[in-house]
């Protein structure tokens, strides 16, 4: 599977955390990350987001950019949620051949790190999406990063 893990773009203030929006910034550079992705040729077979609204606007501009099927909402990658849960829900969307989530850090970076098979998190920043090869589970190989496409990237 290639496994596509994407931190929300920039947001802006609000009362609440899960009332956070994109900032005008951070929809421009989701914009530009999503571009980037399908000019590199990526398709994706589904998008799984976290609840808050940050993450679903980050998941509906990759959608519509990279002409990907409907987001899907997963409660359990809500920030907060652990790194074994997450791997949980990517395992059960072993199926699918490229499938990417959204959500938040320090979480996702905790995943992308293990997955790369760092020693520590990844330091993603806001936007950023980090490209895994991981294996078949029947193949017992390594997971591997492929790529990294941050907005700041020229």
């Amino acid at each position: 599977m290639r496994l596509f893990i994407m931190r929300h773009g920039r947001a802006g203030t609000a009362p609440a955390d899960n009332e956070r929006r994109l900032s005008a910034e951070g929809r421009g550079d989701v914009g530009r990350v999503a571009r980037r992705l399908a000019g590199l040729g990526e398709r994706l077979d589904a998008i799984l987001c976290s609840p808050l609204a940050r993450a679903r606007e980050t998941a509906e501009i990759m959608a519509v950019e990279m002409g990907s099927s409907p987001v899907m909402v997963e409660q359990g990658l809500a920030s907060g949620a652990s790194v074994d849960a997450i791997a949980g829900i990517i395992r059960e969307r072993a199926a699918y051949q490229a499938l990417m989530i959204v959500g938040h850090n320090p979480e996702f970076g905790d995943l992308a790190g293990r997955l790369a098979g760092k020693s520590g998190p990844l330091e993603l920043a806001a936007g950023q999406v980090v490209c895994l090869d991981l294996p078949l589970e029947t193949e017992g190989g390594k997971s591997g990063m492929l790529y990294s496409v941050s907005p700041e990237d020229p």
